[in-house]
Order: structure tokens, then C-alpha cells, then sequence
């Protein structure tokens, strides 16, 4: 069974814990980070800001980029033996632009399935350029593989994570997201 990784969207003081990057660092990358490729081209340094004193989790949102995310989380990633390539943040706080004691990453997984979706079972369309899902079916492909985490090629940035990778981040006490099963994942 999969899931669907979201983040767990908290606040704090009224507004939402999300790491910003800084100089439009993502405009540097290519190919685009949802492709599943290597970099060949990127910053030289990856900078985002968060709030000073919020809670610090495991995965932070970017806000439809790549999360940034701490060394427990690369550990259990790097477990389950997937693809992926992970650079050092530089953390600043959000008013100070200070840099601030945290030790965070940019995570790129590397894993894409194509066809990642089975797009003859799913219930998927676009409507004034945004796309509508409301069944979500993997393709037999993905099935037969069973991989731990992907990419579909079919759906960009949405990432895939299997039962078993699910209930492993759950006991290493993973925080930060939350995973939506297909059968109920709607957008």
C-alpha cells in the first residue's frame, strides 16, 4: 500500500512553520527538482529562513520546493537504501537573517517512476490549469517493484512512500509529516 507525503503544516504564533528560500536558489537548479535527476547545475549554497523560536521537526516545508530536512531523517531514507542526493543548508532566522545553530539539509530524491501512475484506473483532470485528482491508482509497474519512495512522473512534485518506509519514519519518531493513503488522497 502507498502513501502520500505531506507536510504536517504547524504553526506557530498564528503562522505556519515553513523554511523559506532565499535568493529564488531554486531558479539555479537543473533540471526542475520534481524530475528525479541529479543536479547539474545548482547555487552554490542552499539558504532558507525559518522562525527563530519555533519548533524545530525533522522535515520542513519550503512551501512547494524542496523541504529541508534534519540527519535523523536522511538516516532512515538512506536505510531503505533510496536514491537521493542531499546538500547542507544554511539556516538563517527569519528576522535576524542571522545564521542560526541548526543543522538541516536540502533532500532531492532521485527515484521516478514513469509510468509511476496507472492513469486509466485514476480519476485525474485539470480545470483552469490546476490539476484535480479523485482516485489514485499506481501503475503495475510500481506494484511489481515495490519501490520506498518515488516520484510519479505523471503528477511532478507529489511523493510516494511505501507502508513499510511509512511505518519506519513513524518509529524513529520522524516529525513534520503526515502520509495521506491513496484511497483517500484527494486534491
Amino acid at each position: 500500500m502507498y502513501f502520500v507525503m505531506r507536510s504536517t503544516l504547524k504553526t506557530y504564533k498564528g503562522r505556519l512553520i515553513r523554511a523559506i528560500p532565499e535568493d529564488y536558489i531554486f531558479k539555479k537548479c537543473s533540471p526542475a527538482w520534481w524530475l528525479g535527476e541529479p543536479f547539474r547545475r545548482k547555487p552554490k549554497e542552499f539558504i532558507y529562513s525559518i522562525e527563530e523560536k519555533a519548533p524545530r521537526y525533522d522535515v520542513i516545508s519550503a512551501s512547494g520546493m524542496m523541504p529541508i530536512c534534519s540527519q535523523k531523517f536522511l538516516d532512515t531514507i538512506q536505510e531503505n537504501d533510496i536514491k537521493f542526493e542531499s546538500f547542507p543548508v544554511t539556516v538563517l532566522g527569519k528576522n535576524s537573517k542571522m545564521p542560526l545553530d541548526v543543522k538541516y539539509y536540502v533532500f532531492h530524491l532521485l527515484e521516478i517512476k514513469d509510468p509511476g501512475i496507472d492513469v486509466e484506473r485514476s480519476i485525474i483532470y485539470t480545470i483552469n490549469n490546476q490539476t484535480k485528482i479523485e482516485k489514485l491508482e499506481v501503475s503495475a509497474q510500481v506494484m511489481d517493484s515495490q519501490p520506498m519512495m518515488f516520484f510519479a512522473k505523471e503528477l511532478g512534485p507529489s511523493v510516494f512512500v511505501h507502508q513499510n518506509l511509512v511505518k519506519q519514519l513513524e518509529e524513529n519518531k520522524i516529525t513534520g509529516l503526515r502520509f495521506i493513503p491513496l484511497e483517500q488522497y484527494t486534491s
